[in-house]
């Protein structure tokens, strides 16, 4: 009942996303169920839970499965990953814009290692 209420819901020009939020909290059990024994297609879970879909409410669901912060949880590993990614982001210069960005990002690097006294 509260399933069929929430695609009504989300069917709304206003969606009220607090309502939304409290019915994907209650509705969890059903939905793990579902999806962990039936292995619907996405395109099912997409029709039978369309909020699941939502930027808010992927970040939820993934606090409800794992009790983590997606979004913290990214941002730490991607700062721990940075530099790795732009010494291959480096290898690869014949991609279009991206030279131009690495070599932004190395004035930058330059300019902020020369220390305060080259600003004078």
């Amino acid at each position: 009942m509260e399933r069929s209420a929430m695609v009504m819901e989300m069917k709304k020009r206003k969606v009220d996303w607090k309502q939304i939020g409290e019915m994907m909290g209650n509705t969890f059990p059903l939905r793990r169920k579902e999806i962990v024994e039936d292995e619907p297609l996405v395109a099912q879970v997409k029709e039978r839970w369309p909020a699941l879909f939502r930027e808010q409410q992927i970040e939820a669901e993934f606090a409800r499965l794992t009790s983590v912060d997606l979004k913290s949880s990214f941002f730490t590993g991607l700062d721990q990953y940075l530099l790795r990614f732009l010494e291959l982001y480096k290898a690869k210069s014949g991609i279009v814009g991206l030279t131009r960005l690495m070599r932004c990002l190395d004035d930058e690097e330059d300019s902020s290692s020369a220390g305060p006294s080259s600003l004078s």
